[in-house]
């Protein structure tokens, strides 16, 4: 019976230099994992929460996206925990016009169907902070840029 021996693999300096390079050429592409990429339009207002939501339920609905969701975070957490939290809401909302283009043209963005904005209270004001999509594919970039202007409008008009 023959044992069977790993062979060796020459490391010298030369080659641990360039494997360190390339792992910090990686690194330094990537972006910090902590952060979340996805740009965000943030407004805040000192109306009351409540206004607030009405705004932008209405802004939604005149913008001609139809609401299709809407988690009340705060107010499960505050059930399950038998806790007081502060008021806390996403909705979700979509354009099946803008989703049939996105469909048709780069699938990977249905991911940005529906749009969600979220609302919540933090030192007497309300934040409202929509996730806008990327507009870095060349081939979307005019549909995302008309989107995010119009996710921009929402959260403006809502919180005035």
């Amino acid at each position: 019976m023959t044992t069977m021996r790993p062979e060796k693999i020459p490391f010298n300096g030369k080659s641990i230099v360039v494997f360190v390079f390339i792992l910090v050429s990686i690194a330094a592409c990537d972006p910090d994992p902590g952060q979340d990429p996805a740009p965000r339009y943030t407004a805040n207002s000192s109306k009351s929460f409540d206004d607030v939501l009405a705004d932008l339920e209405f802004a939604i609905g005149e913008h001609n996206f139809r609401l299709t969701g809407r988690d009340t975070i705060g107010e499960a957490i505050a059930a399950r925990e038998d806790i007081d939290m502060p008021p806390a809401t996403v909705l979700h909302f979509c354009n099946l016009a803008y989703a049939r283009q996105f469909l048709e043209v780069a699938p990977q963005y249905l991911l940005h169907m529906p749009c969600r904005i979220a609302l919540y209270e933090q030192g007497g004001n309300v934040t409202v902070e929509a996730r806008l999509l990327p507009e870095n594919e060349p081939a979307m970039r005019a549909l995302s840029q008309k989107i995010n202007r119009i996710l921009k409008m929402i959260v403006s008009s809502a919180v005035e």
